[in-house]
This record gives structure tokens, C-alpha cells and sequence, in this order.
């Protein structure tokens, strides 16, 4: 059943992030419900969520990214992903290394977290996942999570 979900999940993500490269989106952050919306919320409350995104410029190898969010399942497991199209698919896999960078929503359901990001990353967008069973996502969104917002991926500033 685990394999099922999980499958389940990664094709919802998939459509996602092929519809996202068929918008013009604004720029910054998004929100969205391509891929339904938990329990407990309506489509309206969801895609309510607001999101600022600040990018710094390269610090050698890498560079920063800050985000601010609102909106948020209180208390909820988030994590950000990078997202591009491979010649069959589309892959989401963390921005560095192994694991993704993941963060807890405040009480009120709001954030404030930073990632870094290597200068080469060769991602086309940044997406952010609600991660609904509260545990950290390994190297790929966890069963049931929910794209809460994608952003074309952001480049250093100069």
C-alpha cells in the first residue's frame, strides 16, 4: 500500500510542477492545489497561503534564499524541493545533498526559514511541500504530501 501511495504522490507532484512549466507564473512564490488539499481545508483557505521570497547574492559556492510564509497548516511539516523535467519525467529531489530542507510552521501558520542553495543547481522550479504525517520527507515527498507553492527556481543576485 506504502509503494502505492507513494507512486500515487509522486505522479499528483509530477502533473503539478508539467502544469506549472505550461503558466506563466508570477513571479515569486505561488500557491497551489494541483494535487487536492488536506483534510480540514478548502481550496480557498489553501491557496490563501502568501509567501515572500528574498534571494541573496552567491557567497562562493552557494547562495541564500529566505522565505517568509503565511497562511500554513499550523504546526505543520513543510519541505522544499528543487524540480525539473528529465527526459520521461519530472524530478523533485532535494535541492542539495540527500535530504530536503525541511521546517515546522508556527502555531499561527506562519514561517520564516532560509535555505541554501549551490550555485550550480540546475532546477527549474522551487516547490514546497505539506508534509500532512508530520515526518520530514527523505529524497522524495512523502506519501501524502500537498504542493503548497512553486516558484520558477530563483538565480543569485548579482
Amino acid at each position: 500500500m506504502k509503494i502505492i501511495l507513494t507512486t500515487l504522490c509522486l505522479v499528483l507532484l509530477n502533473t503539478m510542477v508539467v502544469q506549472a512549466q505550461r503558466l506563466n507564473l508570477e513571479p515569486g512564490l505561488n500557491a497551489m492545489a494541483r494535487n487536492g488539499v488536506p483534510e480540514g481545508w478548502t481550496e480557498v483557505a489553501w491557496l490563501s497561503a502568501d509567501g515572500e521570497m528574498t534571494v541573496s547574492a552567491s557567497q562562493g559556492d552557494s547562495f541564500e534564499v529566505a522565505l517568509e510564509l503565511s497562511g500554513l497548516v499550523p504546526d505543520g511539516t513543510y519541505a522544499v524541493w528543487g524540480a525539473s523535467r528529465g527526459t520521461f519525467n519530472v524530478r523533485i529531489r532535494p535541492i542539495a545533498g540527500n535530504t530536503p530542507d525541511s521546517f515546522v510552521a508556527t502555531a499561527e501558520g506562519t514561517a520564516i526559514h532560509a535555505v541554501s542553495i549551490p550555485d550550480d543547481a540546475d532546477h527549474r522550479f522551487l516547490v514546497i511541500t505539506y508534509q500532512p504525517d508530520g515526518v520530514p520527507a527523505g529524497n522524495k515527498p512523502g506519501d501524502a504530501a500537498f504542493g503548497h507553492f512553486i516558484a520558477e527556481f530563483p538565480e543569485p543576485r548579482n
